[in-house]
């Protein structure tokens, strides 16, 4: 009787943090969405008809259009299964809040400030890219640090979905670490891991159309000069894609565990940099720090009274001023254009970076005021810094 309490009450739990996802996901679609696949999600919609078909110019990503196909959702209702995706990976977030702090206002805040950012505005706008199956199967593999077998799954079927998540296992190999959990299995599964997606990567795009999008077309593009304007954009990127709700990472980053905390969010910069040496989608890969945010809310912070209602008032403020915020970044954005364009015309070799060279120049004083920004918020985080009790950490 009592289990059957247990399952129960399980399922109450799950169903809440279910309906507390798809309420924030709600409350920010007035903030932009698509209801349309966009881009690369066009091919995925094509995929999920035919998950193995090698459809598209990356037919070995396809375990998101397998997984549309596989629930009924393929073709003209990808675009649905795309936006439930993110609902479903927002309650996953719900669900930790709510585990680790056992605080309904605190785990709604993160929840809402998750739903808000750039990594979930990413997902909206983007309607039928694989980031949603990315971020599920990482905060997943989050919970599951002490499992092995399942945490190394979880992350081969990340590569299934998308080749780049390889380059954040530096970060997961070291979470475990900090967990004490690195055995012989990490040697090994990590290598199955790899083997399977080179694999279906090898059978899947034996006969693509985008065969040309291989490792080495990548590396032959690879261009210094865009890739350091990229990393000059990623302070800016960051306060775009999370404003005040960033004083969650720095709480973590001024906590106990400060210098391990610190490290870890450091190896996922190195990650997000490498990256964007390969892809210049910034404001999208910037989106990757939400699983620092999310590590940190699932395993170590709990909230006191201060660090709720702080953080409350950091979500709320996050989402009065992202019109604002957008209205800038959109502004930057087409003079950036404007710069790269009249460099080109110029045809000056000295001058092949339109941020550093161009943008940062002429607006000085709104790059200054992104520092500035993070200075202040990091400030704040410190008077309201964690303090150990008991073996947790308490906010």
């Amino acid at each position: 009787m009592s289990s059957r309490m247990s399952n129960r009450e399980a399922a109450v739990a799950w169903l809440v943090s279910a309906l507390a996802g798809a309420i924030c996901y709600a409350v920010t679609v007035p903030f932009g969405a698509e209801f349309e696949p966009q881009y690369m999600g066009e091919s995925y919609q094509q995929m999920s008809v035919d998950p193995f078909g090698g459809l598209g110019p990356h037919p070995e990503r396809f375990l998101t259009p397998l997984l549309a196909w596989l629930v009924g959702l393929s073709g003209e209702r990808y675009w649905l299964f795309s936006h439930l995706l993110l609902v479903a990976w927002l309650a996953l977030v719900h669900r930790l809040a709510i585990q680790r702090s056992q605080d309904h206002v605190w785990a709604a805040a993160v929840t809402l400030g998750v739903a808000a950012c750039g990594a979930s505005d990413t997902m909206r706008h983007l309607c039928g890219y694989a980031d949603a199956t990315t971020y599920l199967l990482l905060t997943l593999a989050i919970v599951a640090l002490n499992r092995p077998v399942v945490f190394w799954t979880l992350l081969a079927l990340g590569l299934l979905n998308h080749g780049m998540t390889l380059f954040l296992w530096p970060w997961f190999v070291f979470q475990r670490w900090r967990a004490g959990s690195l055995g012989w299995a990490d040697g090994v599964l990590p290598l199955v891991g790899v083997a399977c997606y080179w694999g279906a990567r090898s059978v899947l795009m034996a006969d693509a159309v985008g065969h040309a999008l291989t490792v080495e077309n990548y590396l032959s593009e690879l261009a210094v000069a865009r890739t350091l304007d990229l990393w000059a954009l990623i302070v800016p990127g960051m306060v775009f894609a999370y404003g005040p709700f960033l004083i969650v990472l720095m709480w973590h980053l001024v906590s106990e565990r400060a210098l391990s905390a610190t490290f870890g969010a450091l190896l996922m910069l190195c990650s997000v940099c490498v990256i964007l040496a390969f892809a210049i989608d910034i404001f999208r890969f910037v989106g990757l720090f939400t699983l620092c945010i999310t590590f940190a809310v699932a395993r170590e912070l709990n909230p006191s009274r201060r660090a709720r209602w702080t953080l409350v008032a950091c979500v709320g403020l996050m989402m009065a001023t992202l019109p604002w915020q957008r209205q800038l970044v959109d502004f930057l954005l087409k003079r950036h254009v404007e710069f790269a364009v009249q460099f080109a015309q110029q045809g000056d070799p000295s001058q092949t970076m339109p941020v550093i060279q161009g943008l940062i120049p002429a607006y000085w004083p709104v790059f200054v005021g992104y520092v500035a920004f993070v200075a202040l918020l990091f400030v704040l985080a410190w008077c309201t810094r964690p303090v150990e009790r008991d073996g947790a950490i308490v906010a």
